[in-house]
């Protein structure tokens, strides 16, 4: 679920099954309706399915189907526009800067640290882990403003901190099939590290960020 997107079978007429990046007019599709295949127009656009593992997708169907929504709905309030999903198959790609990041974390960390759901739902953990991958994928554009950066790094260390506590552990468990435990948010946070080292000068050689029991460190 983190490094891919997925629909529902129900949402779906034709799936793609290859591309064609030659002289090729058309392509073989797989029509969901009569389990056979056709052909249609290489250039024609058309919804398409990434392949999930039986006990992954189980996993996420039972979190769909047991969320209460509760984390989402606060959220998206509190920001007044979609920064979290209610539907954990379908992938929300938002048009991600680093202002926009900033806020959605910013919300994000508001709602954790009011701890209103001292438990994360299975749903609520897959959403925050896919905002931090988006979050993670920002490229920081020359120009922008420093402190703006630092902040945005202060939010992704919070937020971190906040899913890994303590009383999530059965949550992380519940959706082990579908991400590889809290070693996921290890790689993620590596990639933030990299886009922290504009960051540095001259004057300021390394730079540690640190909340409770989780940091990240650049240094030139």
């Amino acid at each position: 679920y983190l490094l891919g997107d997925g629909v529902s079978l129900g949402n779906l007429g034709l799936l793609p099954v290859c591309v064609s990046t030659g002289p090729v007019e058309e392509c073989r599709v797989f029509e969901v309706g009569s389990s056979g295949f056709s052909y249609t127009s290489c250039l024609q656009p058309l919804p398409f399915i990434c392949r999930y593992r039986k006990d992954a997708y189980w996993q996420l169907k039972k979190a769909q189907q047991e969320s209460s929504h509760s984390l989402t709905s606060r959220v998206n309030m509190l920001a007044e526009r979609t920064v979290i999903p209610e539907n954990i198959f379908t992938s929300y790609v938002q048009d991600m800067n680093l202002s926009v990041a900033l806020g959605a974390l910013d919300v994000v960390a508001t709602v954790l640290r009011e701890g209103e759901t001292p438990v994360l739902e299975s749903s609520d953990l897959l959403a925050v882990l896919q905002l931090l991958k988006q979050v993670s994928d920002v490229e920081v554009q020359e120009g922008e403003e420093l402190e703006m950066l630092e902040q945005l790094g202060q939010y992704y260390v919070e937020v971190t901190e906040l899913i890994l506590e303590e009383q999530n552990v059965q949550t992380w468990s519940s959706v082990s099939q579908v991400i590889r435990g809290p070693m996921t948010v290890v790689e993620l946070c590596d990639r933030m590290v990299s886009h922290l080292a504009p960051l540095l000068t001259a004057g300021r050689t390394k730079i540690t960020i640190q909340h409770g029991n989780i940091g990240m460190e650049v240094r030139k």
